[in-house]
């Protein structure tokens, strides 16, 4: 028998309240142990829940299982939250979507880390096993200091620091938490041992991102006056496969002919602002900076240019008409 204090734990279950009353039992069972929210079904006949927590050390452990169902809360439910709290949360059994600060589609094993001062609308289609982690914000960031950069955005299975906490997380339960031969503030600590390697190694692979995009970008906008240029081209410039280039632009948001593009426009802009080039017609200017005619240039002037290159001055900046 274990010397240590066990803390109690909770269980709700819809299986003995009638079907009309099942919704608003488990949304005041989620309001109870996570936070004010609503649930829906697409089959409401069938749906069913079940829910154990276990509070310790700052954090609280949630075992949660049951058939297909929504939970949602809008914006105005956001103030409704006391405490800033932060939520890891794992569907070990099926693939569920989740709209928080951006919409991501997860995979069986893939884990999301929530903020409580957002709203969020989660989607589980199938049944499903769900390991969620409540951490107060003063316990997360003793092991991960700046959450942000982590929040809603998809933790993939097939990463070492996601495989490695999502494997301990599988075999976690309340129960099995109150049953542990240590002490409760051992496994705590050990989740907060895991979540500080994820956060190393999602900075790790985040500051590898940017430096490979930055050296794409550095390529499309030293060789955007090339009126034929490819993403090949930059591609084999760099001996980087030509998905890598892809990739390193759609992960921030963009895409080639859009990074092109505005290469382009910053570069005729420049020219049009500049009194060395008072010599030039717009002609001349567009086909220095790559593109195929006047119009070409005026319309991508006047198009959205690229989050991450900077914006480009007001038309009315410009020296020539």
């Amino acid at each position: 028998m274990s010397g240590h204090v066990l803390p109690d734990c909770r269980h709700w279950s819809t299986d003995s309240v009638r079907p009309s009353r099942r919704f608003d039992y488990y949304a005041d069972a989620l309001a109870s142990a996570v936070a004010p929210m609503q649930v829906s079904s697409r089959r409401p006949s069938q749906f069913s829940a079940t829910m154990t927590a276990i509070d310790v050390a700052g954090l609280s452990v949630l075992y949660q299982t049951g058939t297909t169902h929504r939970s949602f809360r809008a914006t105005r439910d956001t103030a409704k939250v006391g405490e800033h709290t932060y939520h890891l949360i794992v569907n070990l059994n099926s693939a569920w979507t989740l709209a928080h600060r951006g919409t991501v589609n997860l995979q069986a094993g893939d884990a999301v880390l929530a903020d409580s001062r957002y709203p969020h609308d989660l989607e589980l289609p199938s049944d499903y096993r769900v390991v969620h982690l409540k951490f107060r914000k003063e316990w997360l960031i003793r092991w991960l200091p700046n959450p942000e950069p982590l929040v809603g955005r998809r933790l993939a299975a097939n990463s070492n620091g996601v495989n490695a906490l999502t494997t301990f997380l599988a075999c976690l339960s309340p129960r099995v938490l109150i049953n542990a031969p240590v002490s409760p503030q051992v496994v705590v600590d050990q989740i907060g041992v895991l979540i500080a390697m994820l956060g190393r190694e999602e900075s790790d692979d985040r500051g590898r991102a940017i430096d490979l995009r930055g050296r794409v970008l550095d390529c499309i906008t030293q060789r955007c006056p090339e009126p034929e240029l490819t993403a090949e081209e930059v591609a084999r410039s760099l001996d980087l496969p030509i998905k890598v280039v892809h990739g390193s632009l759609t992960a921030a948001g963009g895409s080639f002919p859009l990074a092109l593009r505005t290469a382009r426009s910053h570069l005729a802009t420049r020219m049009l602002m500049a009194p060395s080039f008072n010599a030039l017609s717009q002609r001349e200017i567009a086909a220095r900076a790559g593109f195929t005619s006047v119009h070409a240039m005026t319309r991508a002037l006047r198009a959205p240019t690229s989050a991450v290159l900077p914006r480009l001055p007001e038309r009315n900046q410009w020296r020539r008409p």
